[in-house]
């Protein structure tokens, strides 16, 4: 589809089911400039629990050449602490459940798993 029309589409799919603000969403360098990644944290409509707002992480990604570094944790540490400021009762993430590397991110930042895997049928 090209990837103007992927980035509109999923701009589309992101305003229709949740709120952000623009700033929350951010890339990610190493320190001689190169992108690395990126994160993009998002607040659920609806999900309000005594004042405090239900986040995700949306979308994460680290760019394929700059896998196995370890920017994926500098990356989702970025995204739960943006969503702390904004004011969360809950961050709620999910994955593939053959997404080995970022379940192993989730549990070495301390997320914890509350449901058995499961997978949607096709």
């Amino acid at each position: 589809m090209g990837a103007d029309e992927a980035a509109a589409k999923l701009m589309t799919q992101v305003s229709n089911d949740f709120d952000y603000e623009p700033q929350w969403w951010q890339l990610g360098y190493n320190n001689i400039g190169e992108l690395v990644g990126f994160i993009q944290p998002v607040i659920y409509r609806g999900c309000r629990k005594e004042n405090l707002e239900e986040g995700t992480i949306y979308y994460i990604g680290v760019v394929p050449k700059q896998r196995g570094k370890r920017y994926i944790y500098d990356l989702l540490c970025q995204g739960t602490h943006v969503l702390q400021k904004i004011g969360v009762w809950q961050i709620f993430c999910d994955t593939d459940v053959l997404n080995a590397p970022m379940i192993r991110a989730f549990q070495d930042v301390s997320y914890r798993q509350f449901a058995s895997p499961w997978q949607r049928p096709l």
